[in-house]
C-alpha cells in the first residue's frame, strides 16, 4: 500500500512479507516545491487576453497572481492575463508553497484601421484630378491608391487602408480603375 507524499506532507509505503508475516513501513520525503510558466515573455495587442498556464509539484496550488501595473495589464487567479494599455509590465505568480515565477508582458496599442499622414500628397499619375473631399483606398505594400474598394488589384489584398487623399500616402491612382 503505497500513500503518495505531496509538498505539504509525507508519503508512507508499506509491504507485508508473506513469509514471516511482518510488515515494513517506509517514509517517502515530501516534495520538493516548484512553479514553472509555459510562457517567459508574451507579447499583446491592448484589448487582448492570454491564459498563462503554470506547473507546479503535487498537492500545490496557486495562491495568488499579481501584475505590476494594473493599467498596463491585469491578471486574474486563473492566470488570464488582460492587456489594457500600452506598455511594459511583470506577471507574478506565487504558490501555496512559497514559490514565485514571473512572466514579463508588453503590451502594444492597438493598431487604427485609418493611416493619418501630416503630408498633403496629391496624385502625379493619372488620378490627379482627385479632390481632396473623396474617400481613396490603398494598401501598406503597393505603390498607388484606388477609387473603389472592389478594384480589381486591390481585392487580392487582406489589408485594405481608406481615408481622404491628404491622408493617402501613395502618389499616384491605379490604371485600372481611374
Amino acid at each position: 500500500m503505497v500513500k503518495k507524499s505531496t509538498v505539504f506532507k509525507t508519503g508512507t509505503k508499506k509491504r507485508e512479507c508473506w513469509i514471516c508475516d511482518k510488515t515494513q513501513t517506509v517514509s517517502i520525503p515530501k516534495l520538493k516545491p516548484f512553479v514553472k510558466l509555459n510562457k517567459k515573455t508574451i507579447s499583446l495587442t491592448a484589448g487582448k487576453s492570454y491564459r498563462l498556464k503554470a506547473s507546479y509539484a503535487k498537492g500545490d496550488s496557486v495562491k495568488k497572481c499579481k501584475s505590476s501595473n494594473k493599467k498596463v495589464a491585469t491578471v486574474s487567479k486563473k492566470g488570464v492575463i488582460s492587456a489594457r494599455q500600452a506598455g511594459k509590465v511583470r506577471i507574478t505568480i506565487y504558490t501555496k508553497s512559497g514559490k514565485k515565477a514571473t512572466c514579463k508582458v508588453t503590451v502594444t496599442a492597438k493598431k487604427k484601421a485609418t493611416k493619418k499622414s501630416s503630408s498633403n500628397k496629391r496624385g502625379s499619375g493619372s488620378g490627379s484630378s482627385k479632390t481632396n473631399g473623396s474617400t481613396v483606398y490603398w494598401t501598406p505594400g503597393g505603390a498607388v491608391y484606388h477609387r473603389t474598394p472592389n478594384c480589381p488589384t486591390l481585392s487580392r489584398s487582406r489589408t485594405i487602408y481608406h481615408g481622404s487623399i491628404s491622408s493617402c500616402p501613395k502618389n499616384r491612382g491605379c490604371k485600372v480603375c481611374f
